[in-house]
């Protein structure tokens, strides 16, 4: 359930950092019509999305198939 929400969240966040009216109307490349503008936004959704993951991960292991992949401890 959390990726359901969370994902789509980065995808916005990083689609917010195009500007896709280049790449459409203009023919730019993707590269081309990237502007970072939103770019701190984006580091700190990912940044919070890998630490909710792993905190919830190493709370409930059970919800992954191979924790100990994703959480070493020890």
């Amino acid at each position: 359930m959390f990726n359901l929400i969370a994902l789509p969240i980065l995808l916005l966040t990083a689609m917010a950092n195009w500007d896709l009216g280049l790449w459409i109307r203009e023919g730019k490349t993707l590269q081309e019509s990237w502007h970072d503008t939103y770019i701190w936004e984006l580091i700190g959704a990912i940044m919070l999305y890998f630490i909710a993951d792993l905190l919830w991960v190493s709370v409930i292991p059970s919800c992954v198939k191979s924790p100990g992949v994703i959480v070493k401890v020890g």
